[in-house]
């Protein structure tokens, strides 16, 4: 379920999370030493961190936009390990002449950018990137008419 309010969500489940922490202190009546009583902290406090991971990334996947943005990050990251990172120039490409989303365009053309720059065609990155300011200046234009 998607919260709004991270901070909030984060509070709540923090809430929950010691409760029931609390509860299985109780009910096993066992007394609890202090460095056992800090491992479940720690514990609750990874299993938070876990949760609001979880729900950010509902977040990012239910956005199209930013789905497409962590989709070529990632799939840029698999080419650069593999030594690929060329391979990746054509999937900007083919995003950005297949995408009518101009979010998703102007993310692919930046990425297609950084990606022949650091590929050493700092040339053809120039073009992108004015590309790029064009259509953002056009679109920019065509709201405010």
């Amino acid at each position: 379920m998607f919260y709004p309010n991270p901070k909030d969500d984060h509070k709540r489940k923090t809430g929950r999370l010691t409760t029931a922490l609390a509860m299985l202190v109780v009910l096993t009546m066992q007394p609890v030493q202090a460095q056992d009583f800090d491992e479940m902290i720690q514990f609750v406090d990874l299993m938070n961190e876990f949760f609001v991971l979880m729900d950010s990334m509902y977040a990012a996947a239910s956005n199209p936009e930013h789905a497409a943005l962590l989709q070529m990050n990632s799939l840029e990251d698999i080419y650069k390990e593999t030594g690929n990172l060329r391979q990746m120039l054509d999937v900007y490409r083919e995003v950005i002449n297949e995408s009518s989303n101009p979010t998703v365009r102007r993310l692919a053309r930046m990425r297609l950018a950084d990606a022949l720059k650091e590929s050493g065609q700092k040339g053809e990155a120039i073009e992108v990137l004015r590309e790029a300011i064009n259509e953002s200046v056009e679109q920019a234009n065509r709201q405010v008419q």
